[in-house]
């Protein structure tokens, strides 16, 4: 995860999906996830979230190359904090595995919050870890945000982040695209100063 900048709520925002909300609300104030699945008027809003967020998932730090793969989650869940539902501040751009993953858990740390250096790259494994010098609560948001995510439990993430890293040693794609698409990768590769030298660290892996 890195720090992400809120966007500013798209034109249109309150009509597509505030006001038809707040109306739902208004005459079911508690709705069950049922009713809230057939009044889920924050869908209205995916594309908007999808450009204003880069096609960046919150929580992977990396591209969702399609806004089918995309969904909204709701950094306060829907049923904890019914009246943030519909609200742009409470939407995060997810790659639907990682909402899933978080599920309601506000242990994960809000990605609006986070400091940069919070989350780094062990290379040449490719796992995600917590920063150096970081406070005892930090430390542990940190280390449950990456449990309750699965970002080194789940193979495919770390298998991706280890692709992207031996295409980058190889040469065949660049720092830049990494910045764009996979900005924490990018940072880390930056912050350890593997630059020049990521063929030395990669070249023994075995990609399958």
């Amino acid at each position: 995860m890195i720090p992400i900048t809120p966007q500013p709520e798209p034109i249109g925002f309150n009509a597509s999906v505030r006001l038809p909300g707040s109306k739902f609300l208004a005459k079911t104030p508690h709705p069950s996830a049922k009713e809230f699945q057939t009044n889920n008027y924050w869908k209205n809003s995916i594309n908007d979230l999808y450009l204003s967020y880069k096609k960046i998932c919150a929580y992977s730090s990396a591209p969702i190359w399609h806004t089918g793969s995309a969904t909204v989650d709701h950094y306060l869940a829907k049923s904890v904090r019914p009246d943030l539902a519909y609200e742009w501040n409470n939407f995060r751009l997810a790659r639907f595995k990682l909402n899933y993953n978080k599920d309601i858990n506000e242990k994960v740390i809000d990605p609006f919050t986070i400091e940069d250096g919070w989350f780094q790259i062990d290379f040449p494994s490719c796992l995600i870890k917590p920063g150096t010098g970081l406070s005892d609560a930090v430390h542990k948001s940190v280390v449950d945000s990456i449990r309750i995510l699965k970002l080194n439990d789940d193979d495919e993430l770390v298998q991706e982040r280890a692709t992207r890293m031996t295409e980058f040693a190889e040469g065949e794609i660049l720092l830049s695209w990494l910045e764009k698409y996979y900005p924490l990768l990018a940072k880390e590769i930056v912050r350890q100063g593997i630059q020049n030298n990521a063929n030395s660290i990669f070249k023994t892996r075995s990609i399958t």
